[in-house]
């Protein structure tokens, strides 16, 4: 069962090189850098040279903070913010904002994904594939209303929060890094427009029609993200 939080990958030589990230299924995650990193194709240079140099044994892959899917990036940020973590090259949680390729980078990147070269070519999911995709998301715990986490799901995720507990020092830090922060009049104005469609009624509670649009539009977001990783 996917376990959302925080993950870390260190190296043992060099303690102050840090790698911090955050996904909504931590360990699933953690595969994906490893095998980035066999192939030689891991999007952090820093973090490949360092795995070239001195090898897979020299790090560790772990969890740091097991936390809600809604603050995933929230609480990334607070890492990023905090660590100013080595091997991390973007300064944005979930973003490429901050980043600066040079133009003779960004035509071989270009190139890397064109024609033949894109991971996706000639290929195309079956209708059987596509079924199979929403089938799986069918009862999920996350998608369907009145449903609940498995007693083993319950336990993975019980066992992965014990000593990961966010500490009253570790949420104020978070509180300040947030106080004073100035949101444009354009992220103000999509706000209002989204709190105008969810048709609130009395009582401050939003309508079941909101919440099964909201529950379709996310089911949606998730099968989206199944069929990219199975193209991959």
């Amino acid at each position: 069962m996917n376990i959302p939080g925080i993950y870390k990958i260190s190296s043992k030589i060099k303690p102050s090189r840090e790698y911090y990230g955050s996904s909504q299924d931590v360990f699933g995650r953690l595969k994906m850098h490893l095998r980035d990193l066999r192939r030689g194709k891991h999007h952090s240079l820093k973090l490949q040279y360092h795995y070239n140099k001195y090898g897979e044994a020299d790090l560790i892959f772990q969890m740091v903070l097991g936390c809600d899917i809604i603050d995933l990036i929230k609480t990334e940020q607070y890492f990023l913010d905090s660590y100013k973590p080595y091997f991390n090259i973007l300064p944005n949680a979930g973003s490429h904002l901050g980043a600066k390729r040079s133009p003779e980078s960004c035509k071989k990147c270009s190139l890397a994904k064109s024609g033949k070269n894109h991971h996706y070519f000639g290929k195309h999911l079956t209708d059987e594939h596509k079924r199979s995709l929403s089938e799986s998301l069918k009862g999920h715990p996350s998608y369907t209303k009145g449903t609940q986490a498995s007693d083993e799901t319950k336990k993975k995720m019980s066992i992965a929060h014990k000593g990961h507990l966010t500490s009253n020092e570790t949420k104020n830090k978070i509180s300040i890094s947030n106080n004073g922060k100035k949101r444009s009049k354009e992220f103000c104005q999509q706000c209002s427009e989204r709190n105008k469609s969810r048709l609130i009624i009395k009582g401050g509670k939003e309508s079941d029609e909101f919440k099964q649009k909201y529950r379709e539009r996310e089911a949606l977001k998730q099968l989206k993200k199944h069929e990219i990783l199975c193209m991959n």
